[in-house]
């Protein structure tokens, strides 16, 4: 064995130590800035400006919440609708509502209007199906709108506190006013209440 290998093997060690120990001197050491730090805040703003837009209460110039004349006024300068004014409007039979039918125009092959105390509660468009197909409009409407709340092979339904808007089959839009809906079903199961009420007390009496 040669008997300068000792002396080499030191001197070897020594030169790399050195370039280790110049290395780290030659790579700075990171730190982060808090300032460069992501803001939670700040991304969850950014999410939340990503969320879908609000429903649309509105079709053709035509908004739920309207009164019935301001409704007659929109409808005849609406560019979707052949209105020919007040024939058109109907008050249904058994409930002070009023119901205006109107038909359309190009895409739109017929709407209702439909009224509770004289608002403007829920409009349903029917589509005409030679311009468009249930695909493109619901490929449409979940472009802005995001995924429905509701997915029936029959329909679909995007929904928000104040609205529910329905793609249904074979192709027809609905807007609802939800406030004035969900009052009408309560209204309409204590109606039935009490008729089974009355029953219950009629068969009482047997």
């Amino acid at each position: 064995m040669n008997r300068y290998a000792p002396l080499y093997v030191i001197a070897l060690l020594l030169t790399l130590g050195g370039a280790v120990s110049l290395a780290a001197q030659q790579v700075p050491e990171l730190e982060l800035d808090p300032a460069e730090e992501p803001d939670v805040l700040e991304l969850l703003e950014q999410r939340e400006d990503d969320d879908p837009p609000e429903l649309p209460s509105s079709f053709s110039g035509v908004t739920l919440g309207m009164d019935v004349e301001t409704v007659k006024e929109r409808l005849l300068e609406a560019p979707d609708f052949s209105y020919r004014g007040d024939p058109d409007v109907t008050l249904t039979p058994d409930r002070e509502q009023q119901l205006i039918e109107v038909e359309g125009i190009d895409f739109v092959d017929r709407a209702f209007f439909q009224f509770e105390d004289k608002e403007l509660y829920i409009m349903i468009v029917h589509l005409n199906r030679e311009q468009l197909d249930y695909f493109t409009m619901y490929t449409n409407l979940s472009s802005k709108y995001g995924e429905p709340a509701v997915f029936h092979p029959s329909h679909v339904v995007w929904e928000s506190d104040d609205l529910r808007l329905s793609l249904e089959r074979p192709l027809t839009v609905k807007y609802i006013s939800r406030p004035v809906f969900e009052r009408l079903v309560e209204n309409g199961r204590m109606e039935r209440s009490r008729r089974d009420l009355s029953r219950e007390q009629f068969l009482e009496q047997f």
